[in-house]
């Protein structure tokens, strides 16, 4: 009970983490990973770190016990174990209500939406737990905005402890939920596919063929293999691109993706500012548009830019190209050298982020982000980069705009130069 949870950040994704548990220098396991529960096949250490019981006595008691030597300094055996008491959890819908049941606060934390708007012990700044378990998180699946709220409230409270939703993973949803910041998840569903019969896939459930099985082992594969895809696409900084593919699979993790990304927009902080030269931000869908780096990107070119000194008459409003940065493309190089002028401020047009200036081309995202180039625009990113160039306009006092793209700019208060015609 009192050892402690060895834990180092391998690697991180906004709010998804790669964590090591053990011995920093040479890990035994790690997440996103398995919380083991009765019933369930005995899988490899490196994907079930961890497993569960709880007692039928009142209160209950919850037990998490480290399949692996996780506790410092020697990592000489299997450890920590940890033991908490449940409160009596009321339905999410009943949030006003308080059981007046009071819950059990240790490393091993359990969290319900109704103690969330009651206990004030959570506020505790002392309160360091190593594992914390939304108790309730089936629940709040099932009501619009709960969960990610929930979820990201937890992760900003306890930013260094692992975080457990019982109940909701399967091997068709781990990339969304390790997004919004889950580590731990169970094979709950999978033994409720296995009952029925079908196979619990990364592409959601199915009938089997002939030659498969749906037995539980067969369900830990499946599951396995999607722990080693979502540890995949966090190593390689593209978390969102697989969350963004798994939620195509269902409505409600289309709904829980959004309402994530909604509160991640509302959050400062959350998104990193630089990123190695070679991670890309792939925009291949609509859903780019309201990315929260994509809409940092806006707030950051409405309200904060500034155009340099030299450059703040005349401003040429040139399209993107493909290659990045743009200066290298065989268009702009020619416009260049055409133009054979540095006092005018080049700002591109592009999707998803609107405008991207010269001076900023080089910085992540301007650099990084990939698009397709069809020429089409839709109405909300034409919106877009009208709402950026007024704010840029105004703000700067240019005296000329001179337009080399196909936008019509006569919503501009100043003298737009058109190089192409209408």
């Amino acid at each position: 009970m009192g050892d402690a949870l060895g834990r180092t950040v391998m690697h991180r994704d906004r709010y998804a983490r790669r964590w090591g548990l053990g011995d920093r220098k040479s890990p035994t396991s790690e997440t996103p990973a398995l919380v083991l529960m009765e019933g369930d096949p005995a899988l490899p250490l490196a994907y079930a770190p961890f497993e569960s019981s709880t007692t039928a006595s009142i209160p209950t008691v919850l037990s998490v016990r480290s399949r692996g030597a996780f506790s410092p300094p020697d990592f000489g055996r299997n450890a920590p174990h940890y033991e908490v008491n449940l409160g009596h959890v009321l339905p999410p819908s009943l949030e006003d209500a308080n059981a007046g049941e009071e819950h059990g606060t240790a490393q091993l934390l359990p969290v319900s939406w109704q103690r969330m708007n009651h206990d004030e012990s959570l506020t505790d700044q002392h309160l360091a737990p190593e594992l914390v378990v939304l108790t309730d998180a089936l629940q709040l699946a099932s009501q619009p905005g709960k969960l990610p709220l929930a979820i990201m409230t937890l992760k900003h409270r306890f930013p260094g402890a692992l975080l457990w939703t019982p109940g909701l993973a399967g091997p068709d949803n781990l990339g969304v939920l390790a997004s919004m910041g889950v580590d731990l998840f169970d094979l709950a569903r999978c033994h409720e596919a296995a009952a029925n019969g079908v196979l619990l896939t990364s592409r959601g459930p199915r009938h089997p063929l002939d030659h498969e099985e749906t037995s539980i082992e067969a369900q830990a594969v499946h599951m396995m293999k999607s722990l080693d895809e979502v540890r995949a696409f966090l190593i390689a900084g593209q978390i969102r691109t697989l969350a963004d593919q798994q939620s195509l699979a269902s409505p409600r993790l289309v709904e829980h993706l959004r309402r994530h990304r909604e509160c991640m927009t509302n959050q400062t902080g959350n998104l990193a500012s630089h990123r190695p030269s070679a991670t890309e931000f792939p925009c291949f869908s609509a859903t780019a548009l309201s990315d929260p780096l994509v809409d940092d990107w806006e707030r950051f070119m409405v309200l904060e830019y500034r155009a340099p000194e030299p450059v703040r008459k005349v401003m040429i409003l040139l399209p993107c190209s493909a290659r990045k940065p743009y200066r290298l493309s065989k268009s702009h190089s020619q416009f260049r050298r055409a133009i054979a002028s540095t006092g005018c401020h080049e700002v591109m047009m592009t999707s998803p982020l609107g405008l991207v200036p010269r001076d900023l081309e080089d910085v992540w995202p301007a650099a990084n982000y990939d698009v397709p180039v069809t020429g089409e625009w839709s109405k909300d990113e034409l919106e877009r980069v009208q709402r950026m160039l007024l704010a840029l306009v105004q703000r700067t006092g240019y005296h000329r705009v001179i337009n080399h793209t196909a936008m019509d700019l006569s919503f501009l208060d100043v003298e737009v130069v058109d190089t192409r015609g209408s």
